[in-house]
């Protein structure tokens, strides 16, 4: 959650995004620019998977052709230079899925690089589920655009 406060939380710790920790009782307090986790029991700081998932909704006996698939994010401010996104579908309700491709960061302040995947099959009812997963790739991602 984001913690509204009057006092000056974001600018002692850079981030008014807080979460609870249920198994150590503790709160921590997010870095939205920072995609490393600060390990607890370790030294070192370790990137950690983020994943979002969306549907494609089909009606009827529609069959939607998925020509290519555009994810964007913070790109070209990567938390980590040589990490990847990971696009996976599914059209059994999320029983399933198909590993579309793995597509690497090439370099920090790469702003051009583009995160496609092209010929994806048809959707056929009830639709197709999306899943980003990003292991510190991005500091932010912020969406799916779907050709159909």
């Amino acid at each position: 959650m984001n913690w509204v406060s009057s006092g000056n939380i974001p600018a002692t710790y850079g981030s008014n995004v807080i979460v609870g920790d249920d198994s150590y009782g503790i709160l921590w307090i997010l870095d939205p620019e920072k995609g490393l986790d600060d390990a607890l029991l370790t030294d070192e700081e370790v990137a950690f998977p983020r994943v979002a998932t969306g549907q494609m909704i089909t009606r009827d006996r529609n069959f939607l052709p998925i020509f290519s698939v555009d994810l964007t994010g913070s790109m070209g401010v990567p938390a980590l230079t040589d990490n990847y996104v990971t696009l996976e579908y599914s059209d059994d309700q999320g029983h399933s899925y198909v590993t579309a491709d793995e597509t690497y960061v090439v370099e920090l302040g790469n702003y051009d690089q583009e995160f496609m995947w092209i010929s994806l099959g048809l959707v056929r009812a009830p639709g197709r589920i999306f899943r980003i997963s990003d292991n510190g790739a991005f500091a932010r991602i912020d969406g799916l655009d779907v050709n159909a």
